[in-house]
């Protein structure tokens, strides 16, 4: 094998490694940046006749889409190996925390109490998150079942087995 050979094997390894991480970045700019956008436009571009229809489009919509979203994309494409279920807890605990962010901050700033946290909606968060999850991993799994029963071994002109990719 030559050395420029060599040498393009080692970059596109680099590049994908690269590209992986990038991946990585990006889709979790992706969740917090809609999470995020999701609070500012509560706080500062609804009135109060807009809590219904901002409930229904971010909360019971926009979000559970998004870390749908997310989940299935972090285990279709493997993200952070075995620790990537620890991903649902984290997007439960968002999607826990928008609605504490907006309707419960609301009520705490207007009578002055604190209320707790709906709990119930880290639970919900977290079962929207680990069916993307199961479904992105279930996904891989088939693709990968798929991938590898393409590749079998056939008699060469010789008589001898040799492995032909089919994939072609």
């Amino acid at each position: 094998m030559s050395d420029h050979h060599t040498d393009n094997l080692k970059e596109n390894s680099a590049q994908t490694g690269n590209g992986h991480r990038r991946a990585k970045v990006i889709l979790i700019a992706a969740g917090l940046g809609i999470w995020a956008a999701a609070l500012i436009i509560y706080w500062f571009f609804t009135t109060p006749s807009d809590a219904f229809g901002y409930g229904l489009f971010f909360l019971y919509l926009l979000l559970p889409a998004t870390i749908f979203a997310f989940s299935f994309i972090a285990g279709k494409n493997d993200f952070w190996g075995r620790f990537k279920w620890i991903a649902a807890f984290c997007c439960g605990a968002m999607f826990m925390l928008a609605e504490y962010g907006t309707y419960s901050a609301s009520y705490m700033a207007f009578w002055g109490k604190f209320k707790e946290p709906e709990w119930i909606l880290l639970a919900a968060g977290t079962a929207i998150s680990l069916t993307g999850l199961s479904l992105g991993v279930l996904l891989r799994r088939l693709r990968l079942r798929s991938k590898y029963r393409r590749i079998r071994p056939l008699k060469g002109t010789d008589g001898n087995e040799t492995n032909i990719d089919n994939r072609r």
